[in-house]
């Protein structure tokens, strides 16, 4: 598919392809950050001494934020894929529907707007009766 311009052309099944990549580096990020909290050192592996304490805190907030770094990346990696198939389905489905517009045999569009609601016309007080301009 190509813009008007012939600047642009859009391949859908890339950006498919893309949104499958996308789902798998999702799960990979969830399996890690399973695997990952699994591992967890606990707090009194890092001993008594008093330069432990400051050791162990500083792991921990690490480690937690190591596992939101894991987290976040599955929520991103899910919605980068979830946009790219929108997008995908969205270039699809208006090539379908300009195919489908120009299908032999279609009777033509009509030369005259019908007026809308707010347009003037026979439904609005005052208003005048005829064809819209175009």
């Amino acid at each position: 598919m190509s813009s008007p311009s012939r600047e642009l052309e859009v391949q859908p099944e890339a950006l498919t392809a893309f949104a499958k990549a996308s789902t798998d580096r999702a799960a990979r990020f969830r399996e890690l950050h399973r695997s990952f909290g699994e591992g967890h050192v606990p707090r009194h592996a890092f001993g008594v001494m008093p330069a432990s304490f400051s050791l162990a805190a500083a792991y921990a907030e690490q480690f937690e934020a190591c596992l939101q770094g894991l987290a976040d990346g599955a929520e991103v990696m899910a919605d980068i894929a979830e946009g790219l198939d929108d997008t995908a389905g969205a270039y699809t489905g208006t090539d379908v529907a300009n195919t489908d517009m120009f299908v032999p045999g279609r009777p033509a569009a009509p030369d005259v707007i019908a007026p809308g609601p707010r347009s003037p016309g026979t439904s609005s007080p005052g208003g005048t009766t005829g064809p819209v301009p175009a």
